[in-house]
């Protein structure tokens, strides 16, 4: 990276978050948010929305932690489908909806709300970013 730093004139950094266990970033976040739930939360599950890597971080904490789950996804890949279900077994379940992600998205809401299950917001929420920061914490040491 000094290379980079002398071209740019500034200091670079490289995280390589593609050696987390869904390949991205995104683990850190779900797995915080629902990590930090109460119990009585954690028993009536959590719901994302998610284009795919989020899901992966979704579905590996609900499998880690032994919360149930449901993934909403627009209409991705299969092979989206399938990392996810490689990461987490039967501890999600997937829920293809909507063609945006803000459909699917509206429609994750909605079903929180009317589930009493938590959203898990991939980038919106506090618990959320908490766990992704942690990424600039491990840069800086």
């Amino acid at each position: 990276m000094r290379a980079v730093s002398i071209a740019i004139g500034a200091g670079v950094l490289l995280k390589r978050e593609d050696t987390q266990v869904v390949h991205s970033y995104k683990v850190r976040g779900a797995y915080n948010l629902i990590a930090s739930l109460p119990e009585d939360a954690r028993a009536k599950g959590v719901v994302c929305a998610s284009a795919g890597n989020h899901a992966q971080g979704v579905a590996f904490s609900c499998a880690a932690l032994g919360i149930p789950g449901r993934v909403f996804l627009p209409a991705t890949p299969r092979q989206k489908r399938e990392r996810i279900r490689a990461i987490d077994g039967d501890a999600v379940e997937i829920l293809v909806r909507g063609s945006t992600y803000d459909e699917t998205s509206a429609i994750a809401i909605e079903e929180a709300a009317n589930s009493g299950a938590t959203y898990v917001n991939p980038f919106d929420d506090p618990r959320t970013i908490a766990g992704q920061e942690t990424v600039a914490v491990e840069i800086c040491h």
